[in-house]
């Protein structure tokens, strides 16, 4: 995979994409955006939250690398640990075309 295999690459800003297959060499400065992939697969069900709403390779691919990605860039582990602490914006989203479309929660 490729980060143009993203969805959210034409909108993305994150200078670390788990999905370019030179992320573990590239340099995150602190400030700069994450990957919401990231960001997702640090809460808690992140991984099955990721799974249901991307397509199953991408998914794989990120939480293959993430632990990669966490162990040489300290400024992205020091984001994903503040991002675990908050709710999933996966989540809110489905849950808000829930409510739109008149579904449950």
């Amino acid at each position: 995979m490729t980060p143009h295999d993203c969805p959210r690459y034409d909108r993305c800003n994150a200078p670390i994409c788990p999905l370019d297959p030179r992320c573990l060499h590239a340099q995150h400065l602190h400030g700069e955006s994450v990957c919401l992939w990231l960001r997702e697969l640090s809460k808690p069900h992140g991984e099955a939250t990721l799974r249901s709403v991307v397509p199953g390779e991408l998914a794989a691919t990120v939480a293959r690398v993430a632990p990669a990605i966490i162990a040489t860039q300290r400024t992205i582990a020091r984001a994903l640990q503040r991002a675990s602490r908050y709710g999933s914006k996966l989540e809110s989203g489905q849950r808000m075309q829930n409510a739109r479309a008149g579904g449950s929660p």
